[in-house]
C-alpha cells in the first residue's frame, strides 16, 4: 500500500499535473486573473533556463570530479529503480538512468581496476532485486565481475546504511561513489552519515549542467524536458532538506 507521504511527494514533484489541476480549477471558477497567470506561469516552466540552475546547485559540486588518476578501494554503483515490465525481456529490467550509472562505473574498473559493489533492493516488491539484476548486466553484458553485492535497500539512506556494512567488515578506506549526477549531493550526504571515517569521491559519467552556467538562445524556447527536470530538482532538493533537517527514517518516496 503506498504511504501518504509517497503519494504527496510524487503530486508535489508533477509540475504538469498540478498546473492542470490549477488551470481546470480557474476555468470552473471562471477565475480569468488567475487563468492568465497560471498561462504565463506554465509557460516559464517550459524554459530550460528555470531548470538548468537549481539543476546546477545539485551538480556544481561534482564538475570537477577527478576522472583521471582515480584513487579509490571500490566502486560503489547505486540503483534507482526498475521497469515493472520490459516486452524485449519479458521480466523487470533497470531503467535507462541506471544503465548510465552501469556503463560508467564499468569504464572506471576497467581503465583502474578497482572491484565493483552494486547496491539495490526489491524497491517495488515485485519479486526482483535490482543488485542482482546489475550484476547480471556487468557480467554478463559487460563481461566484468561484479564483487559485492548488497541486495535489500530500497532507499538511498538504505543504499548508504547496508552498504556501509560491506565497507566495514572489508576495512575498506576509499570509495568512488556513481550515481546519476543530480543524485550524488544526496547520495554523498548519506554515505558520509553511515560512513564518517572513509574517503568519498562522487562521480558520474554525464553531467547535464556546465561549469560556468552559460546559456543559450535554446535555454529561452519551451522543451517538455524542462518539465522532467523540474520533477528531478524538486524530488532532489525535498529530498536532501527531508534528511538533513526534518526525519532521517528511509522513505520510499525519497527513493
Amino acid at each position: 500500500m503506498l504511504s501518504l507521504q509517497y503519494i504527496l511527494l510524487n503530486l508535489l514533484t508533477n509540475i504538469i499535473l498540478v498546473m492542470f489541476i490549477l488551470i481546470f480549477i480557474a476555468i470552473f471558477l471562471k477565475k480569468k486573473k488567475v487563468l492568465y497567470i497560471l498561462l504565463i506561469i506554465f509557460y516559464i516552466s517550459s524554459l530550460p533556463i528555470t531548470y538548468k540552475i537549481p539543476l546546477y546547485y545539485l551538480e556544481n559540486f561534482y564538475l570537477n570530479c577527478p576522472h583521471k588518476n582515480i584513487k579509490a578501494e571500490l566502486i560503489v554503483i547505486l540503483g534507482g529503480g526498475l521497469t515493472k515490465k520490459n516486452n524485449f525481456y519479458n521480466t523487470p529490467t533497470i531503467k535507462r538512468r541506471v544503465n548510465e550509472r552501469i556503463r560508467y562505473g564499468v569504464f572506471i574498473h576497467k581503465k583502474y581496476n578497482i572491484p565493483i559493489l552494486v547496491s539495490g533492493g526489491d524497491v517495488f516488491n515485485i519479486g526482483y532485486n535490482e543488485a542482482d539484476i546489475m550484476k547480471n548486466i556487468i557480467e554478463n553484458e559487460y563481461n566484468e565481475k561484479v564483487k559485492f553485492i548488497e541486495n535489500n535497500s530500497k532507499t538511498t539512506d538504505e543504499n548508504a546504511r547496508l552498504t556501509s556494512n560491506i565497507i566495514k567488515q572489508n576495512n575498506i578506506k576509499s570509495i568512488l561513489l556513481i550515481s546519476n549526477s543530480w543524485h550524488l549531493k544526496r547520495a554523498t550526504f548519506l554515505f558520509k552519515k553511515y560512513n564518517p571515517n572513509i574517503k568519498i569521491n562522487a562521480c558520474s559519467g554525464y553531467y547535464y549542467s556546465n561549469k560556468s552556467l552559460s546559456v543559450n538562445y535554446k535555454d529561452f524556447l519551451p522543451s517538455m524536458k524542462s518539465f522532467y527536470f523540474h520533477e528531478v530538482n524538486l524530488r532532489e532538493w525535498i529530498a536532501l532538506l527531508w534528511y538533513k533537517y526534518i526525519n532521517d527514517t528511509p522513505s520510499r518516496g525519497l527513493y
